[in-house]
């Protein structure tokens, strides 16, 4: 709560990033998990509010104010020029340690795509996120 916006939306597109099961249902347990142990452990960042970070209305009404949708998908798209940065800077044993195996730095959105793809229930990340990669 106490860091800058800047920052705040560095770490949270890095977590999301590490993270693709943040897109399962709002009834998923424990889907928030390795957000909060990665924020405290990489960065010493305590967030109780972890929740809030991925889908609340305060980070999915930011670049559109209009009520309704879905909100993680409009939380991701608001950080996804973050998260590519996050995918070319992050160091590969991060994406050993939270998906199990070294994905090269310019495969990450991409293989993200596919993991959140299968992880969510009631959209396709693919279909909605990353859509200026679409049209390289």
């Amino acid at each position: 709560m106490n860091l800058d916006q800047v920052e705040k939306r560095r770490l949270r597109a890095e977590a999301a990033l590490l993270c693709p099961q943040i897109v399962k249902p709002s009834r998923a347990k424990n889907k928030y998990d390795d957000v909060v142990l990665y924020l405290l452990t990489y960065h010493g960042v305590l967030c109780p509010q972890a929740r809030d970070l991925f889908s609340a209305g305060s980070v999915a009404l930011r670049t559109d104010s209009q009520r309704g949708g879905n909100y993680v998908q409009r939380a991701r798209q608001d950080i996804e020029k973050e998260m590519e940065a996050a995918a070319l800077r992050l160091e590969d044993s991060l994406f050993i340690e939270y998906w199990g195996r070294s994905i090269p730095p310019e495969s990450r959105i991409a293989e993200w795509l596919q993991a959140a793809d299968r992880l969510a229930e009631t959209w396709k990340p693919s279909d909605v996120l990353f859509a200026a990669r679409k049209t390289e």
